[in-house]
C-alpha cells in the first residue's frame, strides 16, 4: 500500500517515508500478476516484473543491512534504519574506494535506485495489461 510521504518531520523520517512510497509504488505495479506475469519476458529488454523485485530487494539488502549496517546477508533493512543514531551515521563496512557513507547517503541512493525501476516496472505492467498510471 501507497502512502504519500508527509511535508514535515525529521530528516530520517521523511526519507524513510519517501523510501516507502517507491516500494509501494513498484509493488502496486506487480499487485494481481500471477507467476506467469511476473516472469513474462517483454523484448526487446529481458527484464521481468520478478527480476525487478529481486534486484530491489538485493541492492536494499546489501547497501543498507550488509555494507552499512555491517550485517550478515538478510532482508532488514527497516531495522538498521531504526537502530541508527541518525542520518550522519556513517557505514559499517567501506566502498570499494575505502571511504564510508552516511545513512542519509544510502537512503537516497536507495530511493533514487527504487524509483527509476519504479519506472521500469510501469512500462511492463502496460504491456501485460495496459495499466498505466501511478
Amino acid at each position: 500500500m501507497r502512502t504519500e510521504p508527509g511535508h514535515d518531520g525529521s530528516e530520517l523520517t521523511l526519507l524513510t517515508e519517501y523510501l516507502d512510497y517507491q516500494r509501494g509504488t513498484v509493488l502496486a505495479k506487480t499487485e494481481g500478476l500471477t507467476p506467469a506475469q511476473l516472469t513474462a519476458v517483454h523484448p526487446p529488454s529481458e527484464l521481468t516484473h520478478g527480476g525487478l523485485l529481486y534486484h530491489l530487494a538485493l541492492v536494499e539488502e546489501t547497501w543498507m543491512e550488509v555494507r552499512f549496517g555491517g550485517l550478515p546477508e538478510r532482508d532488514r533493512s527497516r531495522q538498521v534504519v531504526a537502530a541508527a543514531s541518525g542520518p550522519d551515521q556513517l557505514s559499517a563496512r567501506p566502498r570499494r574506494d575505502g571511504r564510508h557513507f552516511s545513512l542519509r547517503w544510502v537512503l537516497l541512493h536507495l530511493i533514487e535506485e527504487t524509483a527509476r525501476h519504479a519506472g521500469h516496472a510501469d512500462l511492463l505492467r502496460e504491456a501485460i495489461d495496459g495499466s498505466v498510471g501511478e
